[in-house]
């Protein structure tokens, strides 16, 4: 394996099988389509990626930490690696994933 490509794998070792499992356990309890879910968690799962690149652009360009060239791709979205983004991109999916997965769990209350 590239050095270059050291951040997307254990990106991907890490996030794939969870998002797998997240996904695989959506369709077979909601009670809604899981696209309609998935449609629904995008808009806060996109801002808050989108804070968190900015974020991070921030702290890059300060020179507070940077990303050492030989363990990632190059390709960037203004200061921050396309790997962070992805990063971000993947926890927030995740957490949202596990919100509504847990959400599911509730129980819910009787109409009056």
């Amino acid at each position: 394996m590239s050095e270059r490509l050291s951040y997307l794998w254990h990106l991907g070792v890490w996030a794939v099988p969870v998002l797998a499992l997240q996904l695989v356990v959506l369709a077979w309890t909601a009670d809604r389509p899981a696209g309609a879910l998935l449609r629904a968690a995008a808009v806060p799962v996109v801002a808050v990626t989108a804070w968190l690149v900015a974020a991070d652009h921030v702290a890059i360009a300060a020179g507070i930490w940077h990303f050492g060239a030989g363990k990632i791709l190059g390709v960037r979205i203004g200061d921050v690696p396309v790997e962070e983004v992805l990063f971000f991109l993947t926890t927030n999916t995740l957490v949202a994933g596990g919100t509504i997965l847990l959400d599911g769990l509730a129980p819910r209350g009787r109409a009056r």
